[in-house]
C-alpha cells in the first residue's frame, strides 16, 4: 500500500468537511503508529490541524508515537475541552510520563485541565524515585468482588473496561485494600458459570513493592511470563500494576544505559530522537571523563617501560609484541567482566559465589592462556622468518609466550572479580568496571609482560 505523501495530504485539509473526511477515511486503514509516522511528513502546526479533525480516540492512539515536542505542541494547539478528553483517556503512566516531560510553565497550564484523581495519582508518584515501580505503574486496574458470580463479574468487567489500561487480568481486594487473588479473562470466560470470583481466582501471587527498582518489575514479569504484575506498598495493598509494555521499555533502557555505560559514556541521552538530536558538547561532555581518567592511567604504563628501559633496549622481538599483550589481555578481561556482569543484571549470580567465580575464571584463564601462550609462541617464529632484519630467538620467544599466558590468567580472574567487588560496594559496576578493567590490564599486564622478559631472558644471560 502506498502512504500518502505530504502534498496530498494538504490538500485534504484544505478541501473543507469533504477533505477532512477523507482524511479521516485515510488514517483509520493504518495502525496508529502508522498513522503518526503519515502526519510526521507535515509541518507541527498542520500535523496539530489535522489531529483535531480526528476522533477523539483516534488521537489518544496516535499522541504516544509522536515526539514530546510535537506532543505538547498538539496539547497548545487544541481546544480546552479537547485537551482534558485527551489527558483523561491516556493511560496514568503515559499521561505521568508525558507531564514530567513539559517545561514548567506549560505544565502549570495543563495541571488544572486535570480530574482530580488524576491529580492525586500525580502527587502519588512524586513520592517515589526516577528508577522505583511506584513512579511507571499504572493505578487502572480492574477490581472485582469475590462474591461476584462469573456472567456478573463480566458485566462488571465491561463497565470498567473503558477506563483501565488493560482487562486481561482482574484482582480481588479485601475491603481494606489488600490483595487477595487475581484471575484473567480467560479464567472467567471458560468457569461454571455458577463459581464465584473467589472460587476462581488464583492465590499464588507474584507482586512488587512500589518502591522496588523498576528492573525488578521487569524480572518478574519476563520469568513468570505475566502480561501484568500487580505493586503493593508497604502495608501490602494494592496500589496499581506494571504491564508487560512496561516491562519492555524497562528493560530496553536498561541494555541502553548499560552499552552506554560499559562504553564510558556517561551523560548523553538515549533519548528516542537519538544520536543525532544530541549536540556536539554533549556528546563531548558524556565520553571525555573516563578517557580522561584513562590517558593520565597511562602514565603508570609509562612509568613501568621507562623503569625496564635497558631490557627493552636489548630485547627487540619483545617489544613489538607489547601490542600483542595488551589487545589479548583486554579481550580476554572483558569477556569475563560482561558474563559477569550479565549474570548479576539477571540475579544469577551472587556476591557469596565469588571463590567459586575465582575458581572457575582461574580454571577457564589458564585453558586460554595455554592456548594463547602457544599461539604467540608461533607467531614470534613466523615475525622472525618473515622479518629479514629480525632473527628468531628461541629465549625471547619463551619468554614472551610465557608473559602473555600469565597475563591471560589474570585478567580472567581480574575481570571476573572486580565487577562483584564493585557491586558489592553499592556501586552500579557498570559504571565503573570496564575503565577499571581497561586501567588494571594495561598497568599489570605492561608490568607481567616486562618483568617475564627480564626474568626469563635478560637475567639468564
Amino acid at each position: 500500500m502506498r502512504l500518502p505523501l505530504g502534498p496530498e495530504l494538504r490538500d485534504l485539509l484544505g478541501e473543507g468537511e469533504e477533505g477532512h473526511h477523507k482524511l479521516r477515511e485515510l488514517l483509520d486503514e493504518y495502525h496508529p503508529k502508522e498513522a503518526a509516522e503519515i502526519l510526521n511528513c507535515l509541518e507541527p502546526d498542520e500535523i496539530t490541524q489535522a489531529m483535531s479533525l480526528l476522533p477523539i480516540q483516534m488521537e489518544r492512539d496516535m499522541f504516544a508515537y509522536f515526539e514530546p515536542s510535537l506532543q505538547e505542541q498538539i496539547m497548545l494547539g487544541s481546544s480546552r475541552s479537547r485537551v482534558q478528553a485527551l489527558l483523561a483517556g491516556l493511560p496514568s503512566d503515559e499521561r505521568a510520563e508525558f507531564l514530567e516531560g513539559l517545561d514548567d510553565t506549560v505544565r502549570q497550564q495543563l495541571m488544572p485541565l486535570l480530574a482530580r484523581e488524576a491529580r492525586s495519582d500525580l502527587m502519588r508518584r512524586d513520592r517515589f524515585g526516577d528508577e522505583q515501580v511506584g513512579s511507571i505503574m499504572s493505578t487502572e486496574f480492574c477490581v472485582l468482588s469475590e462474591e461476584l458470580t462469573m456472567p456478573r463479574a463480566l458485566e462488571e468487567l465491561r463497565r470498567q473496561a473503558p477506563s483501565k489500561e488493560t482487562i486481561y487480568y482482574s484482582y480481588a481486594v479485601d475491603r481494606s485494600g489488600k490483595l487477595k487473588g487475581f484471575l484473567s479473562l480467560r479464567d472467567m470466560i471458560m468457569a461454571d458459570r455458577r463459581l464465584t470470583v473467589g472460587d476462581v481466582m488464583k492465590c499464588e501471587l507474584v507482586s512488587v513493592r512500589a518502591t522496588a527498582h523498576q528492573e525488578e518489575a521487569a524480572r518478574l514479569i519476563r520469568e513468570y511470563d505475566l502480561l501484568a504484575l500487580p505493586v503493593l506498598d508497604e502495608e501490602d495493598h494494592m496500589v496499581g500494576i506494571v504491564t508487560h509494555d512496561d516491562a519492555v521499555d524497562i528493560i530496553d533502557e536498561a541494555y541502553s544505559e548499560d552499552v552506554r555505560m560499559r562504553a564510558g559514556i556517561t551523560s548523553v541521552e538515549d533519548a528516542p530522537e537519538g544520536y543525532l538530536a544530541s549536540t556536539v558538547f554533549e556528546h563531548f561532555r558524556g565520553r571525555v571523563p573516563w578517557l580522561a581518567f584513562l590517558a593520565v592511567s597511562f602514565l603508570i604504563v609509562a612509568m613501568i617501560i621507562k623503569s625496564y628501559e635497558e631490557t627493552i633496549h636489548k630485547a627487540d622481538l619483545a617489544v613489538a609484541f607489547l601490542p600483542l599483550l595488551l589487545a589479548t589481555g583486554a579481550n580476554v578481561g572483558g569477556q569475563a567482566s560482561a558474563l559477569i556482569l550479565r549474570a548479576l543484571a539477571v540475579h544469577a549470580l551472587s556476591h557469596d559465589q565469588l571463590p567459586r567465580v575465582l575458581w572457575k575464571e582461574l580454571r577457564v584463564g589458564m585453558c586460554l592462556g595455554t592456548v594463547l601462550a602457544g599461539v604467540a609462541f608461533g607467531l614470534t617464529w613466523l615475525f622472525a622468518t618473515l622479518a629479514p632484519t629480525t632473527s628468531f630467538d628461541f629465549r625471547q620467544s619463551i619468554g614472551i609466550a610465557t608473559a602473555i599466558g600469565v597475563h591471560v590468567v589474570t585478567v580472567a580472574v581480574v575481570g571476573a572479580v572486580v565487577p562483584l567487588v564493585i557491586s558489592r560496594l553499592k556501586v552500579q559496576p557498570e559504571v565503573f568496571s570496564v575503565p577499571a578493567l581497561n586501567f588494571l590490564s594495561d598497568t599489570v599486564g605492561t608490568l607481567i609482560y616486562l618483568f617475564c622478559i627480564w626474568l626469563l631472558v635478560l637475567r639468564g644471560r
